[in-house]
Order: structure tokens, then C-alpha cells, then sequence
């Protein structure tokens, strides 16, 4: 989903967004978190990641460095064992910030920058702003729930709802 320049996010807008952002996040397999939400902690709160069932606490993953470190004298079961985590931590940190920038790139093409400027640094664009960051200036700048919203959700509720089916 986009926003039109010419229309101010909403809650519901937002809802919709928020939830194709759940969906590709999760859609990412991850061990991080428990592994059972993909990347989803990239686009929801710390404390709503913590609320999930069997979530573990998400620690985003840095880089392993530039050089490995074997250690005094390692021998080679041991060489063997640090190239291994290097290259887990390494390809777990390149998929992290994959996703991530992908999430990113996907909240910026759906949002004009209109309504997103203020998080832009003057030389680095949106580079170093995240995905939850982004989101949640959204939700609270545009996400309140209004006056608006609550009648039409009043008057959703009060249609009648034809469940009878037309004999032809």
C-alpha cells in the first residue's frame, strides 16, 4: 500500500502498513529472537517483540570484524570452529541489515517524504534511520485514533448484515 502525497496517513493507513511490514519482516528466517518471527523485532516494538509467545529477547547482531582471532596457538579443530561462528555471525549480520535496509526501502517508497522529513539527515538522507523508527514517528505524528475514525467504525458496526442468500 502508498500514501498519496496529497492524503494524510491515518491509523488505518497505517494499520495496512504496518501489517505488509509484519509480514515481510517474519517472511525472513532468523534464530535471533527464538526464531520463530523471522525479523519481525526490525518493525515492532521491543516490548510488543517481549509479549509475543516463546519470543527470546532480540539482540541485533553486529559485525564480526574484519579479522578473525584464533587465539594463541590454536590448533586446527580450533581454527576450524572460530572460521565457522565467524561466518555464521558474518552472514547473520549481512542478513540482518539486508532486511532491514529491504524493510526500509519498502516504508519509503510507500510514504511521501512529506510526511517523513523530519527523521532526514541533510547529508545521509534515511540512511541511518530504521524501519521502527520510521514507524513509529508515524504512528504517533498520524496513528492517533480520531473522533472520525471512531463513528465510522461506530457506523461499520451498526449496518445490517445480509447473511440470506438471493435465489436466482
Amino acid at each position: 500500500m502508498a500514501i498519496s502525497a496529497d492524503e494524510k496517513p491515518t491509523y488505518n493507513t497505517l494499520k495496512t502498513i504496518h501489517q505488509e511490514l509484519n509480514a515481510n519482516a517474519m517472511a525472513v528466517p532468523s534464530t535471533l529472537g527464538g526464531g520463530s518471527y523471522g525479523h519481525l523485532a526490525l518493525v515492532i516494538t521491543p516490548a510488543a517483540f517481549a509479549a509475543l509467545p516463546n519470543a527470546l529477547p532480540w539482540v541485533t547482531p553486529v559485525h564480526p570484524g574484519p579479522n578473525l582471532i584464533h587465539g594463541d596457538a590454536p590448533n586446527s579443530a580450533q581454527i576450524t570452529e572460530t572460521n565457522r561462528l565467524y561466518a555464521s555471525n558474518e552472514k547473520t549480520f549481512l542478513t540482518y541489515r539486508a532486511t532491514e535496509t529491504a524493510l526500509q526501502k519498502q516504508l519509503l517508497q510507500a510514504i511521501p517524504d512529506t510526511f517523513i522529513k523530519s527523521l532526514k539527515h541533510e547529508m545521509y538522507g534515511y540512511a541511518q534511520v530504521t524501519a521502527l523508527a520510521t514507524l513509529i514517528h508515524l504512528d504517533t505524528t498520524y496513528g492517533k485514533v480520531n473522533a472520525d475514525d471512531l463513528e465510522d467504525n461506530m457506523n461499520r458496526m451498526a449496518e445490517w448484515i445480509n447473511t440470506k442468500t438471493s435465489s436466482p
